[in-house]
């Protein structure tokens, strides 16, 4: 006998949805929903497919009952981005809005270091073609959308839990009256296949999370593509801009169709109109995003197993430095060591006829200052900030106490300024070359 199954009905709405084809969007979704009442993803597409038709009312009321089952089953992410499609067609709902502040006491204030828990596929499942409970067949518009509405916001057949307390990367990191106009200020983007969300050099003005769906990414190098991650639903990228605007490091692209919510820094400049507290709150949690990533990249962390990481990042003290400013200047009493957490840094020494040389571009997860500290002299060679930079640094009284008690890190600085003392004595002492020659510009 013929089956229909759910997946099917997942393509089909998704079909008519890309073509706005509502009717027929409303139709698979509302079958798909029939069938398996659990089906999350069915249970919004019915919501935006009577959006869609202009029953804005009945739409409203289907998202919302969908966000909250989706919070129930501890899916805040989800639930989120069911009221922020709620709020595209209304900007000002009351309701909606009163659902969104009654969600952000669910999770604010929680501070998170794993990506955001999203909602598995839901099983499969099929019927006869021919069922006889089937709306399909169904060609009565008005009776179509009363049907539809009702499976909407029946929560028949599900056992939901009192909704608990749910970490969300980003969301949980602003107090809960700023988190109802920073997800109102948020673009909810449902993009296909192939779509470039982030380009490689371009300033970043604009925090993603990965609602559904999957993205990779990339960097070009020698005319190809090197692929550096792989995100799925529940991630998070991009968020340095809302420290600094640098040119993004990478490409994005969805590697799927994919749901975003889009945050933009003027959109949380916005919110700090009202709630001024939220621009600390949302640097505060990049830099501690930035700094987990570098924990787990640069070989000053290599000794620490993961859980004391961050323990050990708490001696250092974290700074933005802007393009141009010189953080050490040849010749001068050490004044600590610094690590990069992003940006540029131009190291460059005076050969002996007072002309300066280019030793290094140093970047994300590259230190310095440790020579003068480790040899307890003075500066070898100027820093220069090329490009914003996030630093992280340690002075230098709190070096010393942080390198006695931890030998393994004492042991790779003084490899490393032995290494680079060499380099530099090669560097300015060159026959072959002239210092002129060795300027980068």
């Amino acid at each position: 006998m013929p089956v229909l199954t759910t997946d099917r009905l997942h393509e089909r709405m998704e079909e008519a949805e890309d073509r706005r084809d509502f009717g027929h969007m409303l139709r698979a979704s509302a079958e798909a929903l029939r069938i398996a009442p659990p089906d999350h993803r069915a249970r919004a597409a019915v919501g935006r497919a009577l959006v869609g038709l202009g029953r804005v009312d009945e739409g409203l009321e289907v998202l919302r009952v969908a966000a909250h089952v989706l919070l129930c089953s501890g899916y805040a992410l989800s639930a989120i981005a069911a009221l922020r499609t709620a709020l595209t067609a209304r900007p000002a709902d009351a309701e909606v809005l009163s659902q969104l502040q009654e969600l952000s006491t669910h999770i604010s204030g929680l501070e998170t270091r794993v990506r955001a828990t999203v909602p598995p596929a839901v099983a499969t499942a099929e019927v006869p073609e021919n069922d006889a409970d089937s709306l399909l067949p169904l060609e009565d518009g008005d009776a179509l959308r009363a049907k539809a509405h009702k499976l909407g916001v029946s929560l028949e057949g599900l056992d939901l839990p009192s909704p608990g307390h749910v970490q969300v990367p980003f969301f949980s990191e602003v107090s809960a009256a700023a988190l109802v106009p920073l997800v109102a200020g948020a673009q909810l983007q449902r993009v296909p296949r192939g779509t470039t969300l982030v380009k490689e050099g371009e300033e970043g003005s604009s925090l993603f999370v990965v609602v559904s769906g999957a993205v990779e990414v990339f960097r070009e190098a020698g005319g190809s593509e090197v692929v550096l991650a792989r995100l799925g639903a529940g991630a998070l990228f991009g968020e340095m801009a809302l420290v600094t605007r640098e040119p993004r490091t990478a490409t994005v692209r969805a590697m799927t169709r994919a749901d975003l919510l889009e945050i933009r820094q003027d959109a949380v400049e916005g919110v700090a109109k009202d709630h001024p507290a939220i621009t600390e709150e949302l640097v505060r949690f990049a830099r501690r995003r930035l700094l987990l990533g570098l924990t787990k990249t640069s070989p000053i962390f290599r000794s620490f197993e993961e859980k004391t990481r961050l323990d050990v990042l708490k001696s250092f003290t974290p700074r933005i430095a802007d393009v141009g400013e010189v953080l050490i200047e040849e010749g001068s009493t050490a004044v600590g060591l610094f690590l990069v957490a992003s940006g540029e840094i131009r190291i460059e020494k005076r050969d002996t006829e007072g002309d300066p040389v280019l030793l290094a571009h140093l970047r994300r997860g590259d230190v310095l200052g440790e020579i003068a500290l480790i040899e307890d002299s003075r500066t070898t060679a100027t820093a220069v900030v090329t490009r914003k930079a996030v630093l992280l640094g340690l002075d230098r009284r709190t070096f010393h106490a942080f390198a006695d008690a931890h030998p393994d890190v004492r042991r790779y600085l003084e490899s490393l300024s032995g290494d680079r003392l060499e380099e530099a004595k090669r560097a300015v002492s060159s026959k072959a070359e002239s210092a002129d020659d060795l300027i980068i510009i």
